[in-house]
């Protein structure tokens, strides 16, 4: 698409997010953890178009995340892809059971509610500055990506706790959305544009729009 186009901003009035069963990508599969997806995030933004149109985009692939931080005490070989996957099924797993555990002792609570065994969709190595204190160089990192934003306090809470064999590891970022890490990461603002550099309508433009 040509990037000068204003058919390719749109100016958003509503954002919202929620989650939608795998019924229909069968082929939707997590190399890292090594498993089909049945439940992922979808971003929903409704706004018009310049010409007119109303619009209601899907953005995928954007999940809900939070950082660890790595340092001499408790860092572990995270070049080790074996070793990363190791981390994200300790830290499902102990998660799992924490909610477990929560359900039996509270029948009536959210949390007795069916819940997907799907908690970490993937980790990534980065490299980041350390907001706290004056840096000049870079420190080793942890993105680790969700499915569900609300699941991220309790996993920091366990993290902190020292359900990884002991260790402590910081975390950062936890208490920001999924929406405000969208956002800052596009660069967007409250009633703005967004313009779109590829996107596909899921059912064709009727003729009489008026679009010439």
């Amino acid at each position: 698409n040509n990037n000068n186009n204003n058919n390719n901003k749109l100016p958003y009035t509503t954002f919202t997010h929620f989650f939608e069963i795998n019924k229909h990508c069968i082929s939707l599969y997590n190399n890292f953890m090594q498993r089909q997806i049945t439940l992922f995030p979808i971003i929903r933004i409704f706004g018009s178009t310049p010409l007119g149109q109303k619009c209601c985009i899907n953005i995928h692939n954007f999940y809900p995340f939070f950082y660890i931080e790595l340092n001499n005490t408790n860092t572990f070989d995270y070049t080790n892809a074996t070793s990363l996957f190791n981390f994200a099924s300790a830290l499902e797993t102990a998660y799992i059971k924490y909610r477990t555990i929560t359900s039996l002792n509270k029948p009536n609570s959210k949390h007795s509610k069916t819940f997907s065994t799907q908690i970490i969709h993937n980790i990534i190595y980065e490299n980041k500055k350390n907001v706290y204190g004056y840096y000049n160089k870079s420190f080793p990192f942890l993105k680790i990506e969700c499915y569900n934003q609300n699941d991220i306090k309790h996993l920091m809470d366990l993290i902190h706790n020292g359900v990884l064999n002991g260790i402590y590891y910081q975390c950062y970022e936890a208490h920001i959305s999924h929406s405000i890490h969208f956002f800052t990461k596009y660069k967007l603002c409250g009633m703005g544009l967004i313009k779109l550099k590829r996107f596909t309508f899921r059912y064709a433009i009727p003729k009489d729009v008026g679009i010439n």
